[in-house]
């Protein structure tokens, strides 16, 4: 007898509806792209349209106002765009301020760390000078974490056998 493999109707269920959600999706995605293309073609429609009547006009000898040739709410836009260059000669004493106090504020923070490390290496070559004149050279080299972590388990046994 051959043993057929149990079919799971839930399993089934969420792979089909999965599937369906699967379809909406590239089915909303290709609706959402199609959309996308013929806004594309209106546009290049009319920039080709606009260029042809710029070369019928040019070879006619009209000379044309360049504002009625752009009438899109994007050259509007850039029309009146503030002139950013005039915008950043204006502050350029203020900036080149600003830049002179970020370069002495780095180069501060680099002597600052600097003194640290050699301050650092200062106490632990003064410490482990102390340690080995003292004879504490077998001593945890930090004994503050040895402190917080607890009793030493010696001072326990001590304790215990004095009970």
């Amino acid at each position: 007898m051959s043993q057929q493999p149990p079919t799971s109707t839930a399993s089934d269920t969420e792979m089909q509806n999965t599937m369906e959600q699967a379809r909406k999706a590239i089915h909303r995605l290709q609706a959402e792209s199609a959309s996308w293309e013929a806004l594309l073609d209106k546009h290049r429609s009319k920039a080709e349209q606009l260029d042809r009547q710029l070369e019928q006009c040019l070879e006619n000898g009209v000379m044309l106002d360049p504002s009625c040739l752009a009438q899109s709410s994007q050259s509007q836009l850039i029309q009146n765009k503030p002139d950013y260059h005039s915008v950043l000669r204006r502050q350029r004493a203020v900036l080149s301020t600003v830049e002179l106090v970020m370069d002495t504020q780095c180069k501060m923070v680099r002597e600052l760390q600097s003194r640290q490390e050699q301050a650092q290496l200062l106490v632990n070559e003064t410490s482990s000078r102390l340690a080995a004149d003292v004879g504490f050279q077998y001593l945890s080299s930090d004994p503050i974490r040895d402190l917080l972590a607890g009793p030493v388990s010696s001072v326990s046994t001590n304790t215990s056998s004095t009970v």
